[in-house]
This record gives C-alpha cells, structure tokens and sequence, in this order.
C-alpha cells in the first residue's frame, strides 16, 4: 500500500476539518486534530481526506512570504493593487478571481527578485492609460 505524505489535510466532506498526520504503519494512518489525537484505517484516511487535485496547502505560505516581500519594500502600494496589477499583467482576460495561485508566486518571485520598483510603477502607468482610454 503506497504511503502518505506527512503534513496537513483537509476533509473532503467537512471543509472546516484540517488534521496533521503525524506517522502510519501499513494499515493505519495516525493525525492529529484539535479535538485529539486519532488512528485511522488508512484506506478510509484516503477516501475521507485525499482529493486527488487538491491544491498544495504549502503554496500559502509561499506566496504570502513573497508578497510580504514585495509589500515591505513598496509599502505605498495597497494590496489590491498589487493582486489586480500581477492579474492585469499575466491573466487573458485580466480578472484575478480566475489568476491561479502559481502565476501570482511566479509574477510576486520575479517582482522581488528583478523588478525595481521604477519599472513597476512605469507600467502600471502604461497599464492605467491604456485602461481609462
């Protein structure tokens, strides 16, 4: 039986529901929770808790260490134009509901890493004008 990554879940029928799991064997799954500690079959463990596409949760905590970055160093833009000018410069159709998580990280990394803020603030002009004509 295939082993299950250590770390955190959520459960698919309780949205709410985040466990840790914290070690398992080849039958058991054990996860901590808020309300205790648990051993759980572990083929029950998948069906109620592993989406197979589930979004990595580690992702969180990537990009907001990345905004932080950008926002630090430009502490006069707001967030919501940070996160509208990052979907106006890589979504289609410039609508950042629809800008997936690991476009924002890629656009945030180069920004921190690359972009003075110059530049940034010369396209956001370009952006603004060509907007409002």
């Amino acid at each position: 039986m295939e082993n299950i990554k250590l770390g955190f879940y959520r459960a698919i029928s309780q949205k709410s529901k985040v466990v840790e799991v914290l070690r398992q064997s080849k039958k058991h799954v054990w996860f901590k929770h808020t309300s205790g500690r648990f051993k759980y079959p572990k083929e029950r463990f998948k069906r109620d808790f592993i989406k197979e596409n589930m979004r990595e949760i580690s992702r969180i905590d990537r990009v907001l260490h990345l905004l932080e970055l950008f926002w630090k160093a430009h502490p006069d833009f707001r967030l919501g134009q940070i996160i509208s000018f990052v979907s106006n410069m890589t979504c289609n159709n410039n609508d950042a509901f629809y800008m997936e998580d690991d476009i924002l990280e890629l656009e945030l990394k180069r920004w921190v890493n690359t972009k003075a803020l110059s530049d940034i603030m010369d396209t956001i002009k370009k952006t603004s004008k060509n907007s409002s004509s």
